[in-house]
């Protein structure tokens, strides 16, 4: 008799199709690294990332938002984010000592710069969420769900020094800088 019931759960959880199911976000069910959806006829989905997707204010969970936008600080533009355990700014040309910045709820922050960089600006490149969000009509909502909106922004500083570029990620509360050589010649140790 089990096993009837069972099967018959199963047909009827089978019936609902999570690829072209809005859902509904029980924002009270969040966790750090968690989003719980309500997809109609009893069905819940859990989404589980690998990194923090929220953070906690005022005893809620709250969406991390690395959308950047620019801000002025010392009297010059960056590109900002402003929602999150940790905060990220970019300098708008990639000779500012102040190059990348990244600060703490609690105000502690570490900031660098590269010396002799060039005076090539900051572009803001499409984001993979972005990018799945701009053709959102071919694409079902499990995907969606499982790429929330403005958890990542990237920076590109095109030769940023001699046949040498920099991307900056920044996803969730967590940063990660690339630095890319684009000749051999820049492998050569220097001395």
């Amino acid at each position: 008799m089990e096993t009837t019931k069972a099967k018959a759960e199963l047909r009827r959880i089978n019936r609902i199709n999570t690829h072209e199911t809005e859902g509904r976000e029980l924002v009270e069910r969040r966790g750090a690294n968690r989003k719980v959806y309500e997809l109609g006829r009893g069905v819940t989905q859990f989404v589980l990332f690998p990194d923090a997707v929220h953070y906690r204010e005022g005893g809620e969970w709250k969406d991390i938002d690395n959308t950047l936008k620019t801000r002025k600080s010392k009297g010059k533009p960056r590109l900002s984010t402003s929602v999150g355990e940790a905060r990220f700014s970019f300098a708008s040309a990639a000779n500012d000592e102040d190059l990348v910045k990244a600060t703490r709820r609690d105000g502690k922050f570490v900031l660098w710069g590269i010396q002799g960089a060039t005076e090539q600006p900051a572009v803001v490149q499409s984001a993979e969420a972005e990018e799945l969000y701009a053709k959102i009509d071919g694409i079902d909502r499990d995907t969606l769900r499982r790429h929330p909106r403005k958890l990542e922004s990237c920076v590109r500083y095109a030769d940023i020094l001699p046949d040498t570029d920099m991307l900056c990620h920044v996803h969730g509360a967590q940063f990660k800088d690339e630095i890319i050589l684009k000749s051999q010649a820049r492998l050569r140790p220097s001395g």
